[in-house]
């Protein structure tokens, strides 16, 4: 019997990609490199316009790094998570430092 593989991130993974391109590549040449990932047309463009978003000239390098910054959070998260209570984490907003010291005062 093979075992299914669940991938969890491979969603936001990929936005990581593609925002990690976005500060490399035009719009176009973005597309195209996202073409060995995605087959489906419609769901690069739709990839690509959120990495571009808010540029006036996406045929210049940069774009949105939102999805970027949510990836690297959630695999920090995710490697520190036998060491931090998580209830408390989602409780507030408050950073994973914060925690730390919020664990030690009580």
């Amino acid at each position: 019997m093979r075992r299914e593989t669940k991938v969890y991130l491979f969603k936001a993974a990929l936005y990581y990609y593609t925002c990690c391109l976005a500060t490399e590549m035009s719009f176009k040449d973005l597309f195209e490199s996202l073409a060995k990932y995605v087959n489906n047309e419609k769901q690069r463009f739709r990839l690509c316009i959120r990495s571009k978003r808010g540029l006036t000239d996406t045929g210049l390098s940069g774009g949105y790094y939102k999805d970027k910054v949510y990836f690297e959070g959630a695999v920090k998260i995710l490697s520190l998570r036998k060491e931090i209570d998580i209830e408390t984490l989602y409780a507030g907003k408050i950073s994973i430092e914060d925690l730390k010291r919020k664990q030690f005062i009580g």
